[in-house]
């Protein structure tokens, strides 16, 4: 009928689900694998770690 309909755009909430499952998890695993390498390198190698090497 020659009719035009808008085109598909991002929402809102669609920024917030990417935000949520994607976004957020992978900043907590990164996060924790941080931590556990800072811990193993702290206490059974007896070094530093990162940007704490440069710091100190």
């Amino acid at each position: 009928m020659g009719w035009r309909i808008a085109p598909p755009r991002v929402t809102l909430g669609a920024a917030f689900a990417v935000l949520k499952y994607i976004a957020l998890p992978l900043f907590g695993a990164l996060a924790l694998l941080d931590v556990i390498f800072y811990l193993y390198f702290q206490h059974v190698l007896g070094r530093c770690y990162g940007v704490l090497c440069l710091l100190s």
